[in-house]
């Protein structure tokens, strides 16, 4: 109460000076009789000085209740309880949010030895193709993850859409932890592999179903996995409506067991129950992972998951689109770059030749 009672006096004060002047100037008629050089006129200079001093002190009593808008002492947000969340209390002015400038997360991601790194595949260690079995594998890229996973003590893994066959296929002879098909399938550091049951598998009605729906429109792809069924897109892109519209018919959104896992000109039925971020929770309690810093590198929806895993464990999760330009080579060279800061190039190995899948 004490701090109100200087911006109240400076309110009121000038309002009831205002009021008794302008009264005044109502009630006291000898203002108006003063004489004049043109007969029969009254003198009203008097009138209009009261007048301009009741103006005078109208604007000050604006300029006055301005100052107490702006100075007063912040108060909080909510009144009560405050809530969990939420900025309640500010002394100072707010300041504009600066934006950030591209770069600047890849400049302080370089990893080090404490770092614990997951990796994408499709579009992010490899550049999409049109097909999932036209993939190029670049023939250094199974030596450099090798090098790089003997840096870490192992704390490197493949995150993938893929299954985890596939993903050992492509990047054979290395081996290492792994998700396949956005968490389904998960392998340890030590080797241990850890499945869902076979039962929560798409059922092969609904992969019959839709290769039926899809064998009138060319370009369109269906790629089983154990567990889930992809639909690709990417040759006939008008085609996308139709896709979702037949994957939406399988799978509404309320399905209990099943979700749909939108792509990259390609959408996935999938088992609800997982995704990366579990997968990268699931790693975070490996003994090889456990304690260190990750690093969650993806480039698609499903990698969104992963990335905020990897946050909530202190680490990082970067865009491709955003950090390396959406340019699996400049993410390759990222990795290369890093390696040879922590350890030196890579010892030569034998020429190892891209697989597909």
């Amino acid at each position: 109460m004490p701090c109100l009672a200087l911006p109240i006096a400076s309110l009121v004060t000038p309002l009831i000076l205002s009021v008794v002047l302008l009264m005044t100037v109502s009630s006291v008629d000898w203002l108006h009789d003063f004489p004049t050089s043109s007969p029969g006129r009254r003198c009203c200079v008097p009138t209009c000085l009261i007048v301009a001093m009741t103006l005078r002190l109208f604007d000050e009593t604006i300029a006055a209740l301005q100052r107490y808008t702006c100075t007063r002492q912040a108060r909080p947000l909510h009144s009560g309880r405050p809530p969990n969340r939420g900025v309640l209390w500010s002394t100072a002015p707010s300041r504009p949010r600066q934006p950030r400038r591209r770069g600047d997360e890849m400049a302080a991601t370089d990893f080090d030895y404490g770092s614990a790194l997951f990796l994408d595949l499709d579009g992010t260690l490899l550049e999409i193709a049109a097909t999932p079995e036209l993939v190029v594998v670049p023939p250094a890229l199974p030596d450099l993850l090798a090098h790089l996973h003997a840096i870490l003590g192992g704390a490197l893994a493949i995150v993938s859409g893929r299954s985890l066959k596939t993903i050992d296929q492509l990047l054979k002879p290395f081996t290492s932890a792994a998700a396949g098909e956005h968490g389904v399938t998960l392998r340890f550091s030590d080797g241990t592999v850890e499945e869902m049951p076979a039962g929560l598998a798409v059922t092969q009605a609904w992969r019959d179903s839709l290769v039926a729906a899809t064998e009138r429109w060319p370009g369109v792809l269906i790629e089983p996995k154990p567990h889930g069924c992809a639909i690709h897109y990417r040759l006939a892109p008008e085609r996308h409506d139709d896709v979702w519209r037949i994957a939406r018919a399988l799978v509404p959104d309320d399905h209990p067991w099943f979700r749909l896992i939108p792509a990259r000109e390609a959408v996935e039925i999938g088992p609800r129950s997982t995704s990366k971020g579990h997968a990268v929770e699931r790693f975070m309690k490996d003994s090889a992972f456990k304690g260190r810093r990750p690093i969650f590198v993806g480039d698609d929806f499903t990698d969104e998951a992963g990335m905020s895993a990897a946050r909530r464990h202190g680490g990082k999760g970067l865009r491709v689109q955003e950090v390396f330009e959406g340019d699996p080579a400049q993410v390759r060279a990222w990795l290369s770059r890093n390696a040879e800061r922590l350890a030196g190039p890579p010892a030569a190995q034998p020429a190892a030749t891209g697989a597909s899948a």
